[in-house]
Order: C-alpha cells, then structure tokens, then sequence
C-alpha cells in the first residue's frame, strides 16, 4: 500500500466518522439488498473456489452476515447516544 493510498483510506474513515445513524443504518441496507441481490453469484463463487455446497455457504456465511447486519440496525442508534 502506497502513502497516498493510505492517506486516501484514513482520510474516508475520517469521513465515516461523522456519519449519523440514520446514514450508518443506510449504509447497512444497501449492503444487506446487494447480499439478497447476489446471493446466487455468492454460491456459485464459493462453490467454485472452495467446493462449499450450497447449504453450508448458507448456513456459515449469508445468514450470520444478514443476522449481525439486522442486529447491528437494530441497535445502532442506542449505541451512537451520547452519554452525558
């Protein structure tokens, strides 16, 4: 990785940072529509890189990332309230 690389990433983490919840909880959707979206492209690569049926793919990577995604949406917001 360069230095300007770098810069770049720091700089957008930077950026995240300010992000409300509602934008955050955004975010999450979008990610968790593509996974819905793709979820066939996501069996056939793992199916053809790693020979994971279906169902395991299923089981040990779609559905623990859609899970954390809902909890994550789920309790975002009380853990962005200010604590004072």
């Amino acid at each position: 990785m360069t230095l300007s690389h770098f810069s770049a990433l720091q700089k957008k983490a930077l950026l995240n940072r300010s992000e409300n919840s509602d934008q955050r909880i955004h975010k999450l959707n979008q990610i968790q529509k593509w996974i819905q979206s793709n979820e066939s492209l996501i069996l056939k690569a793992l199916m053809q890189d790693f020979k994971k049926p279906h169902f395991e793919t299923q089981i040990s990577e779609i559905l623990p990332v859609l899970s954390e995604i809902s909890f994550f949406k789920k309790n975002l917001k009380r853990w962005m309230k200010n604590k004072r």
